[in-house]
């Protein structure tokens, strides 16, 4: 009389163990592959990282006296030539480059366009390997995208996130680059870049009051700038700088948004 029962038990147990073996094939079978996502992920933010960091400078700005007032960040687009945002160097009278390995090279501004807020900078000396461009226009929404540059002085850091949006002022202009990877003071003139490597983007300005709105201005703008910028070396005043802002102010207002 007892066999029964523990044979009843038995059973029992057994679809018992059999639901679990089910239940835990279910909810590992997400778990290992959102792992292997992580990982690729992981694995290409390490690979843009060495590749795009290469082309990423430090840009310091010092005052009449030789105080330095600020820092950002620059990319290098040519030989001796960094591409920067111009709010980086306002009101600067010295400019320096520092690069990963090399040692500081003095900078002088020779392009500028305010209004898109893209200045050119000539750093004789400057070896560092340039990036590899690839058209803003040719982004999509959802693309993962990686910025490089020195948020808060953090020299060389990696954020990692999304293209969230592409707004333009009118259809097929480049677009200023809407993203949520993380970028603050500092990250200013840094690139955006793609899962390659190719730099897609000038990390700009972010909203304030915002968690993780961060905008990046396009490539495009930068051959705009050398073709048809104001070719100068005198030093970018903040007036001058209230006068862009407004623009891309403007822009955003007012922008055609990618679906």
């Amino acid at each position: 009389m007892i066999k029964t029962p523990i044979r009843g038990i038995e059973k029992t147990c057994d679809k018992i163990n059999g639901m679990s073996v089910r239940l835990k094939t279910i909810f590992l079978l997400p778990i290992a592959f959102f792992a292997l996502a992580s990982f690729a992920f992981a694995q290409d933010a390490s690979k843009v990282f060495k590749k795009a960091s290469r082309s990423v400078v430090v840009v310091y700005v010092y005052d009449d006296e030789g105080k330095n007032t600020s820092q950002g960040s620059g990319v290098v687009i040519g030989k001796g030539e960094v591409v920067t945002n111009c709010h980086v160097i306002e009101n600067g009278e010295k400019i320096t480059v520092h690069t990963k390995t090399g040692q500081p090279k003095t900078a002088t501004l020779f392009r500028a366009d305010w209004e898109k807020d893209v200045c050119l900078l000539n750093v004789p000396g400057l070896k560092s390997k340039k990036a590899k461009i690839r058209p803003s226009n040719s982004l999509k929404i959802g693309e993962s995208v990686y910025a490089i540059g020195s948020p808060e002085g953090m020299d060389y850091s990696l954020s990692a996130g999304l293209v969230s949006q592409l707004r333009r002022d009118k259809k097929d202009s480049p677009p200023i680059i809407q993203t949520d990877a993380s970028v603050s003071s500092g990250s200013s003139g840094g690139g955006l870049f793609d899962k390659k490597g190719n730099l897609v983007g000038i990390v700009s300005f972010v909203l304030e009051e915002a968690q993780n709105i961060g905008f990046a201005t396009p490539v495009e703008w930068i051959e705009e700038v050398r073709v048809s910028g104001i070719e100068t070396d005198s030093t970018i005043s903040s007036e001058t700088l209230i006068a862009g802002f407004r623009l891309l102010n403007l822009i955003l207002a007012n922008s055609l948004v990618d679906s």
